[in-house]
């Protein structure tokens, strides 16, 4: 997976480190998983934070402060799937601001008794 991918889904760098190791070595404990990545205490809790956050770890039941991995098939699927929702509530919302232009538009040339595109009009008054 690129790059591009985890981004998209929200993931900072930091965190993306982290669940990269924990998909290949899902047994490490937290301080193991901060060795190889690199990542001091705080920024290591802000990683865990993010993934458990966005559904891609989950805090222990029966050992708290434990965290384990979710099925990334689960996980990753789902918040692909939020991610999608939310694009298309933008889409649709750009939809309805289109067409609300479209009516400003139609309004503001049947009222000018013109048929020109209103920004049409505005450069040639301008080149007047």
């Amino acid at each position: 997976m690129a790059r591009g991918f985890f981004d998209t889904l929200g993931l900072s760098v930091d965190a993306e480190s982290v669940y990269r190791v924990i998909l290949r070595e899902p047994k490490l404990r937290v301080e193991e998983i901060a060795d190889r990545v690199q990542l001091l205490s705080g920024h290591m809790d802000d990683a865990l934070d993010e993934l458990t956050r966005l559904g891609l770890l989950q805090p222990s039941w029966e050992r708290p402060g434990e965290l384990h991995l979710i099925d990334p098939e689960i996980s990753l699927t789902s918040l692909l799937a939020s991610h999608e929702a939310d694009l298309l509530q933008r889409q649709q919302a750009i939809a309805a601001g289109r067409a609300g232009v479209s009516e400003l538009i139609a309004e503001y040339g049947s009222h000018n008794g013109s048929s020109r595109r209103p920004e049409r009009a505005v450069r040639e008054s301008m080149s007047l």
